[in-house]
């Protein structure tokens, strides 16, 4: 395997020279630089990041925790955090806390060890243990935290205007003439979940509505429970089954679609289904899902220019930013949509 003194050695240039090639922290040559980067290709080397990590107090790697692999949603902020970072020359570390507060801060904790340049973290709870510990762990390296916390952490911040989403999309089934509106909201610990409960209530109460708690089920964002929610709404609420679903996430949605289709109801006909995130499935899957596009190329896209703004500048100053989600509007709501959703291979 070849080293760095290989690498000199081709290129006609000391290792010195080399170093600065591969660390790019003082100007070379281009004819140099180029000769440097040939041997490097001719010889398949590999700089040793951690090695390059000592010397230069960076490693160019991120590290992604999120709270569990079942979600496609975070399968695909994985992805476009991968292409920013690829573009920058970053490469990622990706764990799951599985909601454990121990097994999330070991984590970090492992992280840290390898020396990363910052943490994008997602979860679904905001625990008061660990995020006192990140706001330890950001003083010294950038922290991005993909939720809306509730108080002012002394970490960044970027997440989708949960409250505004809701609430629009409160007004669209109003338009199309449902009154009756049951909501799936999330467990009351994720502060996510308040804000888009609260969005309904406030949606709600905009258009004379009153929030029936019969028509409100908890689940914890899986599909099993946006099975059992509408399972309940049309076997056991007291107040019959209502003209429209609104679930504070897709997986929860296709879950309630799910029990509707193997009980022959209609939708949107017999009664409308939206959801929150869309994720793939939304668009693949029949009938086609109306639901709030969360904009996650550009959550990937800054959470990338606060980790490496931060870690350029230095910047103590915490940055909270407020995306706005889109409503796609589908055949889950609207029968004059298509019910199956045209791929885009390009």
């Amino acid at each position: 395997m070849a080293n760095i003194r290989d690498v000199a050695k081709r290129a006609g240039v000391s290792i010195t020279t080399v170093s600065r090639v591969i660390n790019n922290i003082d100007p070379v040559n281009p004819e140099t630089r180029l000769a440097v980067e040939q041997a490097m290709v001719e010889l398949e080397y590999v700089p040793n990041q951690l090695a390059r990590g000592m010397r230069t107090r960076r490693t160019n790697t991120i590290g992604i925790i999120i709270p569990e692999f079942v979600n496609s949603f975070y399968h695909e902020l994985f992805q476009y955090i991968e292409e920013e970072a690829a573009l920058t020359g970053y490469s990622l570390f990706v764990c799951s806390t599985r909601e454990h507060t121990d097994q999330g801060i070991d984590q970090i904790k492992e992280l840290i060890s390898r020396r990363i340049d910052g943490i994008v973290l997602c979860t679904y709870r905001g625990d008061v243990r660990m995020l006192t510990y990140l706001e330890q762990v950001a003083g010294d390296i950038p922290v991005i935290f993909l939720d809306n916390l509730g108080r002012d952490y002394q970490v960044n911040t970027i997440y989708t205007d949960g409250f505004t989403a809701m609430e629009k999309m409160v007004f669209h089934l109003v338009d199309l003439g449902h009154t009756n509106i049951a909501f799936i909201k999330g467990l009351e610990q994720y502060p996510v979940a308040n804000d888009r409960f609260a969005g309904f209530k406030h949606g709600m109460e905009k258009n004379s509505l009153a929030v029936d708690q019969s028509y409100i089920f908890e689940g914890d964002y899986s599909l099993q429970s946006g099975y059992m929610a509408s399972q309940y709404f049309f076997e056991q609420c007291p107040k019959g089954p209502p003209d429209a679903i609104m679930a504070a996430s897709d997986l929860m949605a296709i879950g309630a679609i799910n029990y509707l289709l193997s009980k022959g109801i209609k939708i949107p006909q017999d009664v409308a289904v939206t959801g929150y995130d869309d994720i793939s499935l939304a668009r693949l899957m029949v009938p086609s899902l109306t639901t709030i596009a969360q904009p996650i190329r550009d959550i990937a896209k800054q959470s990338m220019n606060l980790i490496i703004n931060s870690k350029e500048a230095r910047a103590k100053e915490r940055k909270h930013l407020v995306l706005e989600g889109v409503l796609k509007i589908r055949h889950s709501t609207d029968p004059t949509k298509p019910k199956v959703v045209e791929l885009d291979l390009e």
